[in-house]
Order: C-alpha cells, then sequence, then structure tokens
C-alpha cells in the first residue's frame, strides 16, 4: 500500500431513535447510502495520531442526488472541516433520494496500526 499517513477505520451506524443534534427529525438510513457514503469518508489528517472517537454528520440529498447542507459535530474544527469538504457536492446513486429529509449518522473511527514489513 502506497498510504503512509495513519488510516482510519469508519464504521457507520444507521441513527435510530435517539434525539437528534440540533432538533432535526432521525431518519433511517438506506443500506445502499449507507455502502456509499463508507465509500466516500476518508481519515482526516489530524496531528495527533491516535486521536479516536464519534462523529456525528447530518445532511441532505438535494434534487440532483447530491450531498448537500452538511452539519459535523465532532469538536474539532479540523475534523468539521474535512467532513464537510468530502461531502458536501457528492453525488449519490439513489431511486428515491428523499428530497427535504435530514439524514443523521454516526462516524466511529479509531487509529489502525499498519504492520511492519
Amino acid at each position: 500500500m502506497r498510504s503512509v499517513a495513519l488510516i482510519l477505520f469508519f464504521v457507520l451506524l444507521i441513527a435510530s431513535k435517539s434525539a437528534a443534534i440540533g432538533g432535526a427529525p432521525c431518519l433511517k438510513i438506506r443500506p445502499a447510502l449507507h455502502q456509499q457514503l463508507s465509500l466516500l469518508l476518508t481519515s482526516p489528517r489530524l496531528s495527533e495520531k491516535s486521536i479516536s472517537g464519534i462523529v456525528v454528520l447530518q445532511f441532505q440529498v438535494s434534487e440532483d442526488s447530491r450531498i448537500c447542507r452538511v452539519q459535523v459535530f465532532s469538536g474539532n474544527a479540523v475534523i468539521d472541516a474535512h467532513f464537510i469538504r468530502r461531502l458536501t457536492g457528492r453525488k449519490l446513486r439513489l431511486s428515491n433520494p428523499g428530497l427535504g429529509e435530514v439524514h443523521t449518522i454516526r462516524v466511529h473511527f479509531q487509529p489502525v496500526e499498519r504492520p511492519l514489513l
């Protein structure tokens, strides 16, 4: 692998019946959307290599099936900017984009040690 930086392993969990941040309703994420998001999310480049945690993302899907109105709740401006930049404007392949729905997901990430060769 040519990646020299720390690789973070992302696990997306579907937002369930818990209260939404900012008063928006929690909606279930479709499995196809879940898989597409896992391909779009990459590890943020952080000065602290051992950082791990949970980030909450909220977004909507526009008429042309693009991710818009991304909000990130992590408490870290670098992580927030990374996920907003990474997701905003990305096109999704959805049969029914669910216009106006606010999707809420939690992203768990942790550092993954790279094996020594």
